[in-house]
């Protein structure tokens, strides 16, 4: 895996992981099963929940069925202090719920009027929050 490349080939050096949506899932689940490697998760909006998808008939709930069928953990929960979930308020394809659910041990951050993709788009308001909070969890 990535962690175990990172682990091996650069010891000591300090890591922290983003994800969006459904990468917000896996990474979610790389962070909670490597919590000792990582200084920091940063989830936009990320899926936490994927029964929850899965039961919702939206978009991404077939696939959030597929992963389920797979094997892969209905929910994922956060690395308690290192956990930052910034989610639209206005996302309808990932609920800001899937965020808020998770207020105990994450830092949550809601952005006003914001949908799923602008999440990713670096020009918009929450990034700046990002990179200083990434920035100082990695020195």
């Amino acid at each position: 895996s990535a962690m175990d490349f990172i682990a091996r080939e650069m010891p000591g050096v300090p890591t922290g992981i983003v994800g969006h949506s459904a990468g917000g899932h896996l990474g979610l689940w790389t962070a909670s099963h490597r919590a000792d490697d990582i200084r920091l998760f940063v989830g936009l909006a990320p899926i936490t929940d994927l029964a929850a998808m899965a039961g919702a008939g939206a978009v991404g709930s077939r696939d959030a069925q597929s992963l389920l069928d797979a094997g892969a953990p209905p929910a994922v929960d956060p690395i308690d202090g290192r956990t930052l979930l910034v989610h639209g308020e206005k996302d309808e394809i990932v609920p800001v719920s899937h965020s808020t659910r998770l207020s105990t041990g994450s830092r949550i951050e809601v952005v006003t009027g914001m949908g799923h993709f602008p999440m990713l788009d670096a020009k918009r308001e929450h990034w700046p929050l990002v990179v200083a909070e990434l920035g100082k969890a990695l020195v």
